[in-house]
């Protein structure tokens, strides 16, 4: 039992390790990207912007 308890434990440190390392450079990519970062920011500016309309129009 303990044997496959330090299988599974390494197994899920290599799995999140690989996770962290990916997250990681795909975060640096994006936020290196000027073209990214200009996409993110219209997004959130659209979203604001229709959640604006929403509660301006909303009745009580």
């Amino acid at each position: 039992m303990i044997s496959l308890s330090l299988v599974f434990m390494g197994l899920t440190f290599i799995i999140f390790a690989l996770y962290g390392i990916l997250a990681s450079g795909i975060s640096s990519y994006l936020f290196n990207s000027s073209k990214v970062v200009k996409r993110v920011q219209q997004a959130f500016a659209v979203i604001l912007a229709a959640f604006a309309v929403k509660l301006a129009l909303s009745e009580k």
